[in-house]
């Protein structure tokens, strides 16, 4: 989980007040996370040459394009944004650098946005007699579960010739209604100018540069030998070679009802009421029908992965008809008496959900006297075959499954936010643990407060509890939010934040799982049910978890913390019993206390910036938020 989240920890977009219109910024939305990729950037060399033919459906990215064969050009690739895509991820081109922020602050500024650049190929490998049949092909999508292009959008696809000059062979505008959105196949025939040994193609997206979320994506790239002619996807084209592929094109379902992680005394005291079978989808991109699949369903425990904990399926048919996708379900659930055997206060487990399609490599030729397929060995059409997430048995319900593609929220002061969970006993919520992404040209220290409703109304309400924003401490990818007392909960609860400023208050987004309809805003008088972003909220409601003290307590005025702002010194006008002092990271910060009279001065030796105190009077905690000039 960690790493996951930490290759998309980069910067979420700036403040969408620069692009959209205000109608626009108050609605619940989505927006990409920004990636850091200084270690795919040093993993390159202008040296690398990737041999004929060309082929990536993204799968193997993880956040950024495989860097063995691409330059990303602030490109990220995500799961969950495609519709009807040929494979489960997708590259994902929009108007935001890898930093989040926009090309440009004038929103007049018209040029390219991110680009998707190969490696060099040795086309000039390519025997002359073979390259008539050599096509280019790939399928582009607008939109998506994205922000829609603006009608003067557009992509470009570039090949490079000899000299170093690019060249311009495709281009599309966005011009497609949006109900009309699906992947779109191009085939092209590279002419000879191009078969030089550090050929390198290109796509750039187009719009304007002061920020918009304007979203292009692209899928299943391929340079190779098409023997018949352009040929695509079964339904696509009627004729040409098969693609020999089959494709899982969704995640894996959750294990636990709704849920990807219950916690282990809720489970163990009605396992019926948490039990599902996992599922995922399934697409075929050959042209035939008789081409046999199975599938296999396994759990294996994420601390000892060389031991498989339960079997939900074994070699179950996994049919599906050419060109069509399919949702496989496996055949049974989570054998409750594995989990009572063992006597674990959690229990991780590694969901695998494994296609068995037959697929190899790509085909080179195939020989009918004597029969004989000969196959690219650069080229392995399994990667695709097989899904992994993360489930958990502890002490917290989650949606997501622990990493954030995306990040969501509103541009509202006094909006709000929630997403409904269910609990199958009652019990005491002590802590919610959440994901907050930087924000763009902010820092953490946003202030918010945590609300926890029995119902959406001012009378369901049962907590309110003031935070702010902060990052996670080292290792972690959470910040637990630890409340003042437990919030007792029994069925149905709404956990979410009330926003105190207009700045868009970034909360991360899982786009492998999808609990949108759970999620709830209201940005005017009245709460409004989520339709249009789909993924699910970085938010765990945990039951009798210590976790990491970031509330405020309600009894603010129990001390004064002056002066506030202050150059590093101040004073509490109370004997503190403990102090300790943190940053937004959760790491400490070096200081200094004494007792002045009645009063406890504190000095901390750290630079400008927001910081908590944490201070024991009359044995309860307390946290306050300082800020040094």
């Amino acid at each position: 989980m960690t790493n996951s989240l930490k290759s998309l920890a980069g910067i979420v977009a700036g403040f969408v007040l620069l692009f959209v219109g205000e109608g626009a910024v108050a609605q619940f939305r989505q927006v990409p996370l920004g990636i850091d990729n200084t270690a795919g950037t040093q993993l390159r060399t202008s040296a690398d040459v990737v041999p004929f033919p060309f082929w990536d459906d993204f799968t193997s990215g993880k956040g950024l394009p495989d860097v063995g064969l691409w330059e990303s050009g602030n490109v990220v690739v995500s799961p969950g944004m495609g519709v009807r895509p040929l494979s489960r991820k997708v590259a994902v081109l929009d108007a935001l650098t890898n930093t989040g922020a926009p090309y440009s602050s004038d929103i007049t500024l018209f040029g390219g946005l991110d680009t998707l650049t190969s490696k060099p190929i040795d086309l000039a490998s390519v025997p002359v007699a073979e390259r008539d049949k050599v096509f280019f092909n790939f399928y582009w999508e607008a939109g998506g579960e994205g922000s829609y292009p603006d009608t003067d959008d557009s992509l470009s696809l570039e090949f490079l010739k000899p000299g170093g000059e690019w060249s311009r062979v495709w281009s599309v505008k966005a011009g497609k209604p949006a109900d009309e959105l699906a992947f779109s196949g191009v085939w092209l025939k590279p002419e000879g100018e191009y078969y030089h040994d550090a050929f390198r193609f290109r796509f750039v997206a187009y719009g304007n540069m002061s920020g918009a979320f304007d979203t292009w994506l692209l899928d299943y790239v391929r340079l190779s030998y098409f023997r018949d002619g352009p040929h695509g996807p079964a339904g696509e084209s009627p004729s040409g070679t098969p693609i020999f592929d089959r494709t899982l094109v969704s995640g894996m379902g959750p294990l636990f009802g709704e849920y990807y992680a219950v916690p282990m005394e809720h489970y163990r005291a009605s396992p019926a009421g948490y039990a599902s079978k996992p599922t995922a989808t399934a697409r075929n991109l050959n042209h035939l029908n008789d081409q046999p699949m199975t599938f296999n369903v396994e759990l294996w425990d994420a601390q000892r992965l060389e031991e498989v904990f339960d079997v939900l399926q074994h070699k179950g048919n996994a049919y599906v008809s050419a060109g069509s996708t399919k949702q496989l379900e496996a055949e049974n659930t989570l054998d409750a008496s594995k989990v009572s055997a063992v006597d674990y206060d959690s229990l991780h487990l590694e969901g695998r959900f494994i296609l068995s399609t037959g697929d190899k490599e790509m085909v080179k030729k195939i020989f009918t006297s004597p029969a004989d397929t000969l196959y690219f060995d650069n080229v392995n059409l399994r990667v695709n075959d097989t899904v992994k997430v993360n489930y958990g048995l502890s002490d917290y319900y989650a949606y997501d499954d622990g990493s954030a593609e995306y990040a969501a929220g509103i541009s509202q002061a006094g909006g709000e936010v929630a997403t409904k969970f269910v609990f199958g006993q009652a019990d005491d919520i002590t802590h919610v643990r959440m994901y907050f992404p930087t924000l763009g040209r902010s820092v953490p220290g946003t202030p918010f407060q945590l609300r926890i409703y029995r119902e959406l109304s001012e009378e369901g309400l049962l907590h309110s509890q003031d935070f702010v924003t902060a990052l996670p401490s080292e290792g972690k990818d959470f910040i637990d939010l630890r409340l003042y007392k437990p919030v007792r909960v029994d069925g149905e609860v709404y956990i979410g934040w009330y926003q105190k400023t207009s700045e868009f208050l970034a909360v991360g987004l899982d786009k492998n799982t999808d609990s949108g309809s759970n999620i709830f805003f209201k940005v005017t008088n009245e709460w409004e049910q989520n339709d249009e972003v789909k993924g699910s909220l970085l938010l765990r409601p945990v039951l009798k978890d210590p976790g990491v003290v970031t509330g405020v307590d309600p009894t603010k005025d129990l001390f004064r913390l002056s002066p506030n702002p202050n150059d590093g010194t101040f004073e509490l006008d109370v004997e503190a019993e403990r102090v300790n002092v943190y940053d937004l990271s959760g790491a400490s910060v070096p200081f200094r206390s004494e007792y002045v009279g009645d009063r406890t001065r504190v000095s901390v030796e750290s630079g400008r910036g927001v910081y908590l105190i944490r201070v024991m009077v009359k044995g309860e905690s307390y946290v306050r938020r300082f800020l040094i000039k």
